[in-house]
């Protein structure tokens, strides 16, 4: 039996696998068991060699699992070479099992479980598993091994051994390689190494050597790591490698003392955990790094930069979180600033602190760094800006009105402040101000929704605070137009207006006062208010000069005879324009032409050389009425224009020179005796008369020509009557004579028809009309002096008739629609403020050209009871029937005696 055995190991140490196969296949199953075991054994290691691995493997497994072979069986190997050998044939066959395992199972291996099975006792297991270990480490699949020792080493209690095993491992693993280590193998050995350190006893060259190889090893399999994870691109593994050098960062600085290499692990970690975009973290490990937690650190400045920087980098924090990053973010920049005082006046840091601060809820403090930020550094404009931001903010989302108005009025004291900036942080302080008044308004005892104008003007009127002044007024403005309260309103805008230092600013809103009343009909009060400034001597004169020419207008508008006198001797008559000096002028001209009684001496102070022909002739038309003094002196200039040729103004004074001629002539003519000796003379007289008439039936004035033409009318009726008497007694000639009265008498009719046409076409009132149509005896001054005149009667304040104010009303709230004018019109009308409705009907007709001729109505009918007949007249011609009152109007004519035949 050893003889066989012998012989087949012969054959085997020569390689002839046949032979070794042939001798010992009958000696496997052989009664004694060493021996055939060992026979087994040799056919194993033979089908190894013929690469036969599965039918080793299962020849090894029955020589590991063969009870009756014992541990005892240990006896001499049977060898030629030695045969004194012991040979373990269990533990052998497991050992050379493993590279039959190996080829066998190339994947989906289960060597624990195989193993457990297989082998017989605990150290031929840790044995044979530590030989398959590095059997993979071989085949490269270190991934495997490394299991393989996790499941090992936790079998084993000796750290020690643990330790040799691993450090064998690594030593065997290529660098390159052993980024397939999985961390927690080299964790877990390190836990070893450490209840090795701490538990065991150990020779200081031991510990050392050891120390240094797992601190090398972690320190490389960390920064490997990391530096492949860089170029990774993949970035699924690009992640993993972050984490996997992230996990070998902590590790190495939780186990190993402080120095250069720490501080160098402390930076990497922070860089990944910058690359894991977990900020937070990497700013923490760059600020304790800078700090010396790890030891002493270079590049201090970029530790402190790269903190700060990734501090300020935006990311996804929960509460907690939050309140730390600012926390070590306002330690960073403390200890950068420390590091570089100059940092200390750097704008952008001194902003990042603030918000920071103010983040934190530290808001008394930030909002104090935020306006010294504002204060100190003025050409930084980003960081003004974004102060002023967070400062808004801060009184914004708390709705703290009174807050807010502080802090802009502070902001506004910032003389830096940018343009845009200042205007919009003081669009928001007013409104500010304007908020915090509204609730202060709302907690009146009197308060009331509906009259809050009124309490608007008082608190602004109780008030020393300009800026609230300023606000309340401008709510007491706002809320008495909603309100239609106009006298809270105009004692708003007037409280503004004396409250107002700037000069330009207060006439501009004195003017705008009256704009305001004038748009309402107020007129009187707007004369008042631009009697104000014109008569201030502090405010600008151009301000003043456009205040009394727009008083002038108003003055036109109303047909304010008294103060037209008046302003015509204003020292600030000399600045009018020519357009409003023509105006006043004409309506005092128009006034001397009809049935007005009113002060007009005015016009004795225009120098006569400066007057117009219509102007004139005017003063000739009326000499009769002028004082002596001023009537000579119209003579006198008459004199000279009449030497000059023929005119209007001499006209009339030549027709007052020709009616005494006829009504000599006419009385004349009726005791004259009508024989055929005296029809010649009067013929001549009667043509004498009819030549100087037709002089003036075409000067342009229809007045002067509608004389002419009656002059003419009543010679020819005189003349006809003197014919018809001489027909009488010259009987042989009646029958001619008859002809030439009737003739006469015709063409007089014409005439006065004409005389009343010529009026009537021209729209002129006048009461040569009224001889144009009778035959009362020709009066000078009763043919062109009206008997009866119209009082002025124009009151000093505006009406406050119930209807009229609740039109005005009206028209406060909206000035857009014609028929509010049209109705405050008629009601000034029917409540016989006539000069009233006269210029809300003006201002009607320049602003409403849809409804002009409802506005001619009210217009020429106001006009009538003022008395201007004639502008009247020429008004009514083309206005419409509004509500019936033109016919109406038309008729009133008659009461100052002009014919109402129109």
């Amino acid at each position: 039996m050893r003889a066989r055995i012998a012989m087949g190991q012969h054959y085997y140490d020569e390689g002839n696998s046949k032979d070794v196969l042939k001798i010992l296949e009958p000696a496997k199953d052989f009664p004694f068991p060493y021996e055939r075991n060992l026979a087994r054994y040799r056919i194993g290691l033979t089908y190894i060699t013929m690469e036969r691995f599965s039918e080793a493997l299962k020849i090894f497994e029955t020589v590991a699992t063969d009870d009756e072979l014992k541990e005892a069986d240990v006896l001499s190997d049977v060898s030629l070479q030695n045969p004194t050998a012991p040979l373990n044939v269990k533990r052998e066959a497991l050992i050379d099992s493993v590279r039959a395992f190996t080829e066998v199972y190339k994947k989906d291996a289960d060597p624990v479980s195989f193993y457990s099975r297989v082998a017989p006792t605990e150290a031929l297991f840790q044995e044979t598993v530590e030989k398959l270990a590095y059997r993979y480490i071989f085949l490269k699949k270190e991934k495997e091994a490394l299991i393989l020792l996790r499941t090992l080493c936790e079998r084993i209690q000796d750290p020690q051994k643990v330790l040799n095993i691993y450090q064998e491992v690594l030593l065997l693993i290529p660098p390159q390689n052993r980024l397939e280590i999985p961390f927690s193998e080299i964790n877990y050995v390190i836990g070893k190494f450490v209840q090795w350190k701490n538990f065991l006893e150990m020779k200081p060259e031991t510990w050392i050597s050891s120390f240094k190889f797992f601190e090398t090893q972690v320190r490389e399999l960390g920064t490997r790591s990391h530096d492949v994870a860089k170029s990774e691109l993949v970035i699924a593994k690009k992640n993993l490698l972050f984490e996997r050098a992230k996990d070998f960062y902590l590790l190495y600085i939780g186990l190993f003392p402080n120095g250069p290499s720490k501080v160098k692990i402390a930076i990497d970690l922070a860089d990944v955990y910058y690359q894991q975009k977990k900020y937070l973290e990497a700013g923490d490990y760059y600020l304790r790094t800078y700090l010396g937690e790890f030891g002493k650190a270079t590049s201090a400045e970029t530790l402190l930069q790269n903190g700060i920087h990734c501090f300020l980098t935006k990311a996804t924090y929960d509460y907690y979180e939050q309140i730390r990053i600012k926390g070590l973010l306002l330690k960073a920049i403390g200890a950068y600033m420390a590091f570089k005082p100059e940092k200390k006046r750097d704008p952008q840091m001194n902003f990042v602190v603030a918000k920071t601060t103010y983040e934190q809820g530290l808001y008394d403090r930030a909002l104090a760094d935020l306006l010294r930020i504002m204060k100190e550094f003025p050409a930084a404009t980003k960081e003004v800006e974004a102060s002023s931001e967070l400062i808004l903010d801060y009184f914004n989302t708390r709705s703290d009105f009174a807050g807010l108005s502080t802090w802009t009025a502070k902001m506004l004291e910032i003389k830096t402040l940018s343009e845009p900036l200042r205007k919009r942080v003081s669009s928001i302080n007013a409104n500010a101000l304007s908020k915090k008044i509204d609730e202060s308004i709302k907690k009146k005892e009197d308060y009331d929704p509906f009259a809050q104008g009124k309490l608007y003007l008082q608190t602004a009127l109780n008030n020393s605070d300009e800026a609230v002044r300023s606000v309340a007024l401008e709510k007491a403005l706002e809320k008495s137009r909603s309100e239609k309260d106009i006298t809270t309103f105009l004692r708003a805008a007037n409280a503004m207006a004396g409250a107002e230092k700037v000069p330009e600013k207060r006439a501009n809103i004195l003017r705008s006062m009256a704009d305001e009343c004038i748009g309402i009909s107020m007129f009187q009060t707007a004369k008042a208010i631009l009697q104000k400034v014109f008569s201030d001597n502090s405010l600008p004169q151009n301000a003043r000069k456009s205040a009394f020419e727009k008083y002038v207008r108003v003055i036109s508008m109303m047909k304010d005879f008294r103060e037209a006198s008046n302003v015509m001797s204003s020292p600030m008559w000399a600045g009018v324009t020519d357009s409003s000096r023509q105006m006043t002028r004409q309506i005092l001209f128009d006034a001397y032409d009809a049935p007005i009684n009113a002060n007009l001496s005015a016009l004795s102070r225009i120098p006569l050389s400066q007057m117009s022909n219509e102007e004139l002739a005017i003063l000739s038309k009326h000499i009769y009425r002028l004082p002596k003094d001023w009537a000579s002196e119209v003579l006198a200039e008459l004199s000279k224009k009449c030497s000059r040729g023929g005119s209007a103004p001499c006209g009339w004074r030549q027709m007052f020179t020709l009616i005494p001629t006829f009504q000599r002539w006419n009385i004349e003519l009726a005791s004259a005796p009508a024989t055929m000796t005296m029809i010649e003379p009067q013929a001549v007289k009667f043509n004498s008369i009819q030549q100087e008439a037709q002089k003036f039936q075409a000067t342009g004035d229809p007045s002067l020509d509608a004389t002419a033409n009656l002059i003419s009318a009543r010679a020819f009726t005189a003349f006809s009557n003197f014919l018809l008497k001489a027909a009488q007694v010259n009987k042989n000639i009646e029958k001619p004579l008859i002809v030439k009265a009737q003739d006469s008498t015709n063409t007089a009719k014409i005439l006065n028809a004409k005389c009343k046409e010529i009026l009537d076409s021209a729209s002129v009132a006048s009461p040569i009309l009224n001889y144009c149509q009778t035959s009362a005896p020709l009066k000078i001054p009763d043919l062109v002096e009206w008997q009866k005149k119209a009082n002025f009667n124009l009151p000093i304040e505006d009406p406050k008739e119930p209807k009229i104010k609740e039109g005005i009303k009206v028209i406060f709230m909206d000035r857009k629609k014609p028929g509010s004018y049209l109705d405050l019109a008629e009601a000034y009308y029917n409540a016989r403020h006539y000069h009233h409705a006269a210029a809300t009907a003006s201002y009607g007709m320049s602003a409403f050209s849809e409804a002009k001729d409802d506005f001619s109505t009210l217009y020429g009918c106001s006009l009538i009871e003022i008395g201007l007949l004639s502008e009247a007249l020429f008004n009514l011609k083309g206005a419409s029937d509004y509500k019936g009152l033109r016919a109406v109007c038309l008729r009133n004519l008659g009461k100052y005696g002009a014919s109402a035949t129109r």
